[in-house]
């Protein structure tokens, strides 16, 4: 995939750098040159000095194959403003980091549904460690070999879960819609716009994406 990560903050440095390891085309933007220049000296990636809510920038970034956009500068709006211009230029995908919880709806309202709240998520994730009640993190699911996948309902595809073309290691463990989940079984009905979850192994997701993308 060719994934176009839009600042060089903490975040996005190990983001392009696990993308990288994983064997995807990586184009990072900013208007720091200096900031690119480090980071050309550390990843093996492509660099384009420029603002990352300018259409011409994006479309420059994006080439022949716009997949994903990733907004992760450490400016709210700006990921935002990027996400929102990132869709109109063409990007499949376009996920913006989102450190105020309370602009989580607002992007909701824009269509913008996949954010990261690394705050929000990490403070969660401490507080249950804390109180003894940890969650078992996808990370630990790696571990193991699992994965977790989400298929989102489009015209045309599957009304029903027993419609689904799963591989033989996948099942459904819920159904996103909106800010609720439903644990659905074989006769659920699906509706356009919610996201079916798949816990499934590696050899799974590729089949998925294969399947649905």
């Amino acid at each position: 995939m060719r994934i176009v990560i839009i600042g060089t903050s903490r975040l996005a440095r190990v983001t392009a750098e696990v993308l990288i390891t994983k064997k995807h085309e990586v184009i990072v933007v900013d208007r720091d040159r200096d900031q690119l220049d480090a980071l050309g000296e550390e990843l093996d990636c492509g660099l384009i000095e420029g603002d990352g809510t300018n259409p011409a920038t994006l479309r420059e970034a994006a080439g022949e194959s716009a997949d994903v956009l990733l907004a992760l500068t450490e400016h709210d709006q700006t990921n935002i403003l990027a996400a929102l211009l990132a869709r109109s230029v063409g990007f499949a995908r376009a996920i913006p980091q989102i450190l105020q919880a309370d602009l989580n709806p607002i992007c909701r309202e824009l269509g913008l549904d996949d954010t990261i709240a690394p705050h929000e998520t990490m403070g969660r994730h401490l507080a249950d460690t804390v109180l003894g009640e940890e969650s078992l993190s996808v990370t630990a699911l790696n571990d193991h070999g699992a994965r977790l996948m989400a298929i989102e309902v489009q015209d045309g595809g599957p009304r029903r879960i027993a419609d689904l073309e799963l591989p033989e290691r996948a099942r459904v463990i819920c159904v996103l819609d909106g800010d609720d989940f439903a644990l659905p079984n074989d006769t659920s009905e699906l509706t356009v716009g919610e996201r079916i979850v798949v816990l499934t192994d590696g050899s799974g997701v590729e089949a998925l994406k294969r399947r649905y993308r």
